[in-house]
């Protein structure tokens, strides 16, 4: 199993029903009732959440081979992992001071997407950028203040706008009426 600290290898006993439920044989496994994993788990949960934080900071890639001490994975395997997202998860977001300027990058990625019965399809996901603008620094490359992305593969564009502007009124004071400068290609 692959956990947030690195491989964790280890042998298990199956124990067989002496009688069959449903004309099947039931099987079990003490470690996994103990350790509260699946029969078929790989990944623990920690483990998981690594992989796409560093997906998400560094890119598929780079987190594939530095998210877990002395294991590398493919690539695919993280794309898979947040193509299973299931958005239900609520953002805690921090109310801050509403500036003067708001600006909206919108975009999509193409995305692989494996399915076992359909092969590879590729998917166009959309990609809504929020920030205040560039920092003022002398270095070559310009970093984003208060940038945040919002990506789904499973929102249509219509309802990831909606999370863009409740996450934006959640951050802000919207009433404030400051200037957002919205640019996208014309696919939104």
């Amino acid at each position: 199993m692959i956990t947030s600290l690195g491989l964790l290898t280890f042998n298990k006993t199956y124990y067989k029903s002496k009688n069959k439920i449903n004309g099947k044989y039931k099987y079990y496994s003490y470690l996994e009732d103990y350790l509260g994993i699946a029969k078929w788990a790989k990944m623990t949960l920690a483990a998981e959440v690594k992989f796409i934080n560093n997906a998400l900071d560094n890119g598929y890639y780079w987190s594939a081979n530095n998210s877990i001490p002395n294991y590398i994975v493919k690539w695919q395997t993280i794309s898979s992992k947040i193509q299973n997202i299931n958005y239900n998860y609520i953002e805690k977001v921090k109310q801050k001071d509403t500036p003067d300027v708001i600006y909206i990058e919108a975009d999509e990625v193409h995305a692989n997407l494996q399915s076992r019965n359909l092969g590879t399809k590729n998917r166009i996901v959309p990609v809504i950028l929020t920030h205040e603008g560039h920092k003022e620094d002398f270095v070559k490359k310009k970093e984003l203040k208060e940038q945040h992305y919002l990506v789904s593969s499973i929102l249509k564009t219509d309802k990831l706008w909606e999370e863009t502007y409740n996450y934006l009124n959640k951050k802000y004071d919207l009433n404030k009426e400051p200037t957002i400068f919205i640019s996208g290609d014309g696919g939104h």
